[in-house]
């Protein structure tokens, strides 16, 4: 019986060539282990396939940037993992591997992802090699697990000869009647024909001899496949030699016969035997180039940072920290630290890969397998440069100097409750808005699009739209300008979700996902004040609503140009941060099991994220809890002008509406602070206040004039709801890629939510807007209850994963791996 996955699962987040852990196999069976992750089996078969390119080196069956050996993706079996282009086989590692799809697109992997582009394939423009066989064999061959290719000495001498193997001693018989010779050489095999008629060549045989080009086997088992190409080369080698030997003595070949020959192929060709014949070849690859490897590659140590230079115990490999703090070796007893790691205290106990980078590409941030406790007193240090960078205010005892998340936010929302406050000043009249549904498509027009864009950038270029808006004079141009508006603005919001969820621990989210959305209230306050003074211009030749464009336009453009100096970037980049900072920085959210910043856009993540229930439950969330939103900020001003104030003091009256929804999203972010598992619960809640107020707007007749503006009130507890939905977009998902879809994916509701509730309020219906407030009722009832499924079925599996695979651990929590394939992840409740 093939031994469970166990002993091979998640002890550690990154695997190296030559790591004896994932060596464990039952070689009494003749079959590999078994596995119920495809992940976990997807790091198995990276090994195996990097062991297996340093047995092809041993044996010398490479030549130059020639042959390739791929292995089909448990994870997603329509792609493979293949080695890059330009790389020697004796050099290749587990993450230098990369995965390609069947139609020649390098989906993830290491540094290099070129896929075998040599000069010939640059020149005319056609399909790689490694791509143009590989791919066909293995889409015509779903048994095929592995496919090995490559320009052997004997085996290209036997494919000049023009004919197969005979069956000369009992090695030949494991290719009796199975492998062929395919002698229709055409050159460079650069078409996808050419790989076809290959792949249909082969046929189900497990080994081909390629005419005047080189040797192909495929098997089920990486094993075999290695064993079987290993064992033709060698056949390849004896029949060269049995014929020039008969040649030169002229006697003939003792062949063995039809009947013996199938009958010792039904004893040493089988699958089984093949796979069992393999192991000895990685066994001596284990010991040859894992232990070497294992001596190069990483230390024992213990190690205590601490404000006199670093002394470790421990005497082989170094440690080396881009920047300013370098860990060599000093002695044969210990390490030192070139510069002092100041005011800080971190113990960190592993075996580390000996040059650990904390930038990098790929997002594992260099601290893969390290684990390291941080002191409270030097974490604060650390949350406190990153909140001056980021937030700005000082509530509830914390302080935050800077002014970049929260003023772009609040610059935001300004320009969009800005349409509101500027149609009871003549907008409608001066644009032909008169129609209700017409005003309706262009409050939410402006929420359509998702796109992700560098912060600076969005602020310069919706600056300058806004600054456009008040030279619109038509319904056509109002609309064209709010479009244009939506696209570039439609980056701020997934791009600080992105954000907080790089720089703050889980714990953190919340509270600082609060503070920078709460500036939407505080804009709410400000706002209607200055366009309470703006409304009383009655001279010059702009109309009031003018005015307020501009104004709002300047103040966006000044700060965008401060913010390019200002916005920082990741932690692993970030100015005013020292080396060692960065360092601890990634340590501080390694615990999050959620990666850290990646480059590189992986597509397996995009499709995870978007068949995951996180993902649509998330997304329906922020769409429900944002037509409160498309409601109060879109027809907030006119809502109380129908009620009989003046046009002024319907203005005023919003600031109560800034003020409580400032409120809110404070309180909201303080009760996920305090209480990190009830977040689900504060949605619930939120959603409370919201139906009562609904159901007092609809039912109170107009009469209760006060009461009914209580009840409009109450509707603003929508953003504590939906700044809920910001958090969990980013918290309660790994990997950057499928981070960042779902932030868009959140985003892309809080857009559909904005949409669905101003087409809701018709001017027919105008005063009261009844069906308006009856479908925010439904709206918010059905968010209550899917918010406590949803939280049932998160905590539901995180008792799976407690059950399955034990206590958290934070050893994979700079990996960029998503939450499905790192299990110590535990979904925020």
């Amino acid at each position: 019986m093939a031994p469970s996955a166990e002993p091979v699962s998640e002890q550690k987040s990154s695997y190296r060539s030559g790591d004896p852990r994932l060596a464990v196999v039952d070689e009494e069976a003749e079959q590999p282990p078994k596995f119920d992750d495809p992940y976990q089996e997807r790091r198995y078969l990276k090994h195996r396939l990097a062991l297996a390119f340093r047995i092809f080196a041993k044996f010398d069956l490479s030549e130059g940037v020639a042959g390739h050996i791929t292995v089909r993706d448990p994870v997603d079996p329509t792609s493979f993992w293949v080695n890059p282009f330009g790389m020697h086989f004796s050099l290749i590692e587990d993450d230098d591997l990369i995965r390609v799809d069947h139609s020649g697109t390098v989906v993830e992997g290491g540094k290099n992802k070129r896929l075998n582009y040599g000069i010939f394939v640059i020149k005319f423009l056609t399909l790689p090699a490694a791509y143009a066989i590989h791919a066909e064999i293995h889409r015509a061959r779903p048994d095929v697990l592995c496919a090995a290719h490559s320009h052997s000495l004997y085996g290209r001498a036997m494919c000049a000869t023009g004919r197969t193997l005979d069956m000369l001693t009992q090695d030949f018989c494991v290719f009796w009647n199975d492998h062929v010779l395919y002698s229709n050489f055409a050159g460079l095999v650069l078409a996808a024909d050419e790989g076809k008629a290959i792949a249909a060549a082969l046929g189900n045989k497990k080994a081909a001899l390629l005419g005047n080009h080189g040797m192909l086997t495929v098997g089920p088992t990486i094993e075999a496949t290695v064993a079987w190409f290993v064992l033709l080369e060698r056949c390849c080698q004896i029949q060269l030699a049995a014929d020039a030997s008969a040649a030169g003595t002229g006697r003939s070949l003792v062949r063995i016969g039809e009947d013996e020959a199938r009958a010792t192929w039904e004893a040493v060709g089988t699958i089984g035997n093949g796979y069992f014949q393999g192991l000895p070849l990685f066994q001596v690859a284990e010991r040859e180039f894992g232990e070497r490897t294992l001596l190069d590659r990483s230390f024992p140590c213990k190690i205590i940072y601490e404000s006199s230079p670093l002394i470790s115990s421990g005497n082989t490999g170094h440690l080396k920290i881009p920047g300013d703090g370098i860990l060599t070796r000093s002695s044969s007893v210990g390490y030192k630290m070139s510069s002092e790691v100041k005011g800080c205290a971190i113990h960190m106990e592993s075996t580390t890969p000996a040059n650990l980078d904390i930038g990098g590409k790929d997002g594992n941030g260099g601290l893969d397998t390290q684990s390291a406790i941080i002191d409270e007193e030097t974490n604060k240090r650390l949350l406190r440069k990153i909140d001056i960078r980021l937030m700005p205010v000082k509530p509830f005892g914390i302080a935050y100097h800077g002014r970049k998340m929260c003023f772009t936010y609040a610059l935001q929302y300004y320009d969009k409750a800005l349409l509101s406050q500027a149609a009871i000043f003549g907008l409608r009249e001066d644009l032909d808005l008169q129609s209700g549904l017409r005003y309706s498509w262009i409050a939410w027009v402006s929420q359509k699009v998702t796109v992700a864009r560098v912060c600076p950038i969005i602020c310069i270029l919706w600056a300058i739209i806004v600054l456009c808006t008040p030279a619109c004079s038509t319904y056509t141009g109002i609309l064209i300008n709010r479009f244009m508006l939506g696209v570039i603005e439609s980056g701020v919001s997934p791009a600080f979700m992105l954000c907080t969820g790089t720089w703050y621990t889980h714990s953190e989210q919340v509270f600082r996902s609060s503070l920078w959305y709460s500036f939407s209230g505080g804009s709410n306050i400000i706002s209607p004040l200055i366009n309470y003074g703006l409304g009383h211009i009655t001279s010059g030749s702009l109309h009031p609503w003018q005015y307020m464009y501009l104004i709002a336009g300047l103040a966006t453009l000044a700060w965008a140009i401060a913010l390019f100096f200002v916005f920082p970037g990741s932690p692993q980049t970030a100015k005013g941060f020292t080396a060692e900072e960065r360092m601890l920085l990634l340590e501080r959210v390694r615990a999050n099991n959620a990666g850290t910043e990646s480059q590189t856009f992986k597509w397996y993540q995009f499709r995870e994220a978007l068949c995951s229930y996180h993902f649509w439950c998330i997304f329906l969330l922020s769409t429900l809890s944002s037509t409160g939103s498309g409601a109060v900020t879109t027809f907030g001003s006119i809502i109380f002008n129908g009620m009989g104030f003046s046009t002024f003091d319907s203005l005023l009256l919003n600031i109560p509406i800034g003020a409580l929804a400032f409120i809110c999203v404070l309180g909201s972010g303080y009760i996920g602070r305090k209480y990190p598992n009830a977040r689900l619960h504060t949605t619930s809640a939120s959603c409370i206040p919201v139906i009562v107020g609904g159901c007092m707007l609809w039912q109170l007749p107009s009469s209760k004039t006060a009461a009914r503006i209580i009840g409009f009130y109450l509707i603003n507890f929508f953003s504590a709801a939906w700044v809920q939905c910001i958090a969990m977009g980013t918290s309660n998902v790994a990997g950057y890629t499928k981070k960042a879809t779902m932030a868009a994916g959140t985003f892309m509701g809080y857009s559909l939510g904005n949409i669905i509730g101003p087409l809701t309020f018709d001017a027919r219906y105008a005063p009261r807007y009844d069906p308006g407030f009856e479908a925010l009722i439904i709206c918010f009832a059905i968010a209550l209850v899917l918010s406590q499924v949803f939280r049932a079925l998160m905590a539901l599996q995180n008792h799976r994963r407690d059950q399955k695979f034990g206590p958290p651990t934070a050893e994979c929590g700079l990996q960029d791996l998503t939450d499905k394939e790192n299990k110590s992840f535990r979904y925020p409740l």
